[in-house]
């Protein structure tokens, strides 16, 4: 009999998920891509080795002020995706540190700003060869506890691996290990008077940017795709203080939410 390759057991455990708040930062550090990868399809293990050879690490230790929140001295490997249609751009992978809101870059570095934010935080716990490439694993345990993981105000998704203890995992026993992955997250209690989907709304959400203040909406999943709910097909919808409000055309959906800004 034929072995069943899928029942051999190598992918990790998410062990424990939690949100953590974190001030404003900076992060300094050097941009990759997919070209830059270990045959071109591989990870980003020459990148991390070319850091630690080149003391690049200690040098912004010693050079820019450090951010205030737990594990903030972690080296950090920072992911921004953005891949879905209609406008996809290069994969990112950067390698470096978060520091203090604008800590000045040493010459030679990049630097990403974000601002004050919640993670969603997730351990990951399995062998060294196996728990890396698994964001995904952390992402879907997010939803137990309520985690949204949002993209920026340009969609993109950013998430990072936390090396903690010197660019290792945390170790556990066993040869396994523990490893931090964390995602952008919508704050606790954070509200929006509308929430939208650039892909299912039925409408050019870029629209909002002259009906609502940057703070008040979000144009991410709304739960309500059209191919899980088809009698929303040709509809133009979305949720309005959290109700979901289906509309006939994008001039009905509008008037719905000038009401509901004016009513607040």
């Amino acid at each position: 009999m034929a072995r069943n390759i899928f029942k051999v057991k190598r992918n990790p455990k998410v062990i424990k998920t939690y949100r953590q708040s974190v001030p404003a930062t900076r992060f300094i550090g050097k941009k990759y891509g997919d070209e830059d990868r270990i045959d071109g399809h591989g990870g980003f293990g020459a990148q991390w080795k070319e850091w630690f050879e080149k003391g690049w690490f200690k040098l912004l230790e010693e050079s820019c002020p450090k951010a205030d929140f737990e594990d903030a001295d972690a080296y950090i490997g920072l992911m921004r995706y953005k891949g879905d249609e209609p406008n996809p751009e290069p994969f990112q992978y950067w390698v470096g540190m978060f520091f203090a809101e604008g800590a000045e870059v040493p010459e030679g570095f990049e630097y990403v700003d974000f601002p004050a934010s919640d993670l969603g935080v997730g351990w990951l716990y399995g062998k060294d060869s196996y728990i890396y490439a698994k964001e995904h694993l952390v992402f879907d345990g997010f939803k137990k506890q309520g985690i949204k993981v949002i993209p920026d105000r340009q969609d993109a998704y950013w998430f990072f691996e936390r090396y903690a203890c010197d660019s290792a995992p945390r170790p556990k026993k066993k040869g396994k290990f523990v490893l931090d992955v964390c995602w952008y997250a919508e704050k606790e209690g954070e509200t929006k008077k509308v929430r939208v989907c650039k892909t299912c709304s039925g409408f050019d959400v870029a629209e909002l940017e002259g009906l609502l203040a940057p703070e008040d909406y979000t144009t991410y999943c709304i739960g309500k795709c059209k191919r899980h709910n088809p009698k929303l097909e040709g509809k133009v919808y979305g949720l309005i203080n959290e109700e979901l409000v289906v509309c006939e055309s994008k001039e009905e959906f509008f008037a719905k939410i000038k009401e509901a800004v004016e009513e607040s």
